[in-house]
């Protein structure tokens, strides 16, 4: 019964069980150490976790978005890549362990030098999992993918619940990132059907190169985006208030990857049945991005609202300065709609170039922003930080019309509806939160709150675009 059950699971909704689920946890580890480890520590793990990230994101995701855009893969290409990604991790890790000194006297950190050495092990372990992730998403076979990061983060978290109960202080965190990747590499190897082999053939790779040098510098301004300002901040600002950043960017990080992700990830894949013939491909783009506003709107807007009784009620006064950027930041997650839809149509048209110019922009674009405006305080900055993308959309809505033929009533007009509901519910929520807190206490006022804007914004999307509303809980239901 059970196994009939999860094979009636559509890809879509294996992919936000994983995410929902990996993040839910997160944050109730996050609760029970936040508390007892302080943002200084999470600060300077933020700072270890930039240098870790590049290997990671960069490297490893590039690899798997490699390995799905090539048409007829065989066994020789999986072999090539795995030799070329565990020889590149690896000269990474050995690169990080030799700059580990001189990286913590630029931080004035000198506990980061002992920190970063076991860490840099990391980029090695996730270069492993490139090719049996990228052979299960070709196969549209998500569940392996589910209980591979299912088992990490558990795993993961366990540890480092018992190391910060016990006093570990910062190496809770160490240990929690390491189990947490070498479980779910295990994990993916034990349920897969590719064989590990390393071996190298000039023809694969020279196909494998084809699509890797524009998809490592998308992925590249990727994370140059998310991750350079951290760096930049820890520079220019104080390890707590990096720890601080860190929440802030944490909530708006959570709920990109739940809303968003899910949908992207299988539409990259989904979405390449319109690459040899495009007829179909605006409604898809249009069922698509209806999906994630409709989902994603509301708790950008209603969690901006909600956010300082959120963090009052979950954690002391040490994190409140996070308040406020937390807001910022989940306001400026409404214009990820656009990205990730963007992404997705760009990525399943092959034209990773275009990903490439977008990322590229948005990587200068934020460094530009915290280079000239971190000098005046983490308020200011991350306002400027939550502008900024929304200054970009024009430029993303034209190459989507150009490149995939997607016009811009189709790419921003699907929005609109989803967009003005979520902003009317949350403005009558705002009006009205300090009444519940009072009346009810700020943690039954959290949640009343919340969901007093889930149904404000069921009954305008309701009125304002009927067919929308329908269109969503039918395309819900369907996924599951």
């Amino acid at each position: 019964m059970s196994r009939r059950l999860f094979a009636s699971f559509s890809p879509t909704t294996w992919v936000t069980v994983q995410t929902l689920y990996t993040q839910l946890f997160a944050i109730g580890v996050f609760a029970i150490q936040a508390p007892l480890l302080g943002p200084h520590a999470f600060g300077l793990i933020a700072i270890v976790m930039v240098l870790i990230g590049f290997c990671e994101s960069v490297l490893a995701d590039s690899t798997t978005e490699t390995l799905i855009s090539v048409r007829d893969i065989d066994p020789g290409h999986y072999a090539t890549m795995n030799s070329v990604v565990v020889f590149v991790s690896t000269i990474l890790g050995a690169g990080l362990i030799l700059l580990a000194e001189p990286l913590a006297g630029l931080f004035h950190e000198p506990q980061l030098a002992a920190v970063l050495r076991p860490m840099a092990l990391l980029p090695l372990v996730s270069s492993l999992a490139c090719a049996p992730t990228a052979a299960t998403k070709r196969r549209m076979e998500f569940m392996p993918l589910t209980v591979r990061m299912t088992a990490g983060i558990t795993a993961g978290g366990v540890v480092g619940i018992v190391l910060t109960l016990t006093g570990a202080g910062i190496w809770a965190l160490v240990w929690q990132a390491i189990v947490q990747r070498v479980v779910s590499v295990a994990v993916l190897w034990i349920n897969s059907r590719l064989p590990l082999r390393l071996s190298l053939s000039s023809s694969h790779w020279r196909e494998l190169a084809g699509f890797a040098g524009p998809l490592v510098l998308s992925k590249t301004m990727a994370w140059a985006a998310v991750q350079l300002p951290r760096f930049i901040l820890g520079l220019s600002l104080t390890v707590t208030d990096l720890g601080l950043y860190s929440l802030a960017a944490r909530l708006s990080d959570i709920l990109r990857e739940v809303m968003l992700v899910p949908p992207y990830a299988v539409a990259r894949v989904a979405l390449r049945r319109f690459l040899a013939d495009r007829t179909g491909l605006d409604e898809a783009a249009r069922a698509l991005l209806r999906r994630m506003s409709a989902f994603c709107f509301p708790l950008c807007l209603g969690g901006a609202v909600l956010a300082p009784t959120l963090i009052h009620v979950w954690l002391n006064p040490k994190w409140f300065g996070a308040i406020v950027p937390a807001q910022l930041l989940l306001l400026s997650c409404v214009s990820s709609v656009s990205f990730y839809g963007g992404g997705a149509l760009f990525m399943s048209q092959n034209q990773q170039h275009s990903e490439a110019l977008i990322n590229t922009l948005q990587t200068v674009s934020v460094v530009l922003v915290v280079l000239v405006f971190g000098p005046y305080g983490l308020g200011v900055v991350t306002l400027a930080m939550a502008v900024r993308p929304f200054l970009l959309i024009p430029l993303e809505a034209s190459l989507v019309r150009r490149k995939c033929g997607v016009s811009a009533r189709v790419f921003l007009g699907s929005q609109l509806p989803s967009l003005c509901a979520a902003g009317g519910s949350a403005v009558m929520v705002l009006m009205l939160r300090e009444r519940i807190d009072a009346l009810l206490g700020a943690p039954v006022g959290l949640l009343a709150g919340g969901l007093l804007g889930l149904v404000l914004y069921a009954l305008l999307l309701r009125a304002w675009a009927p067919g929308d509303l329908r269109q969503i809980m039918h395309r819900a239901h369907a996924d599951t």
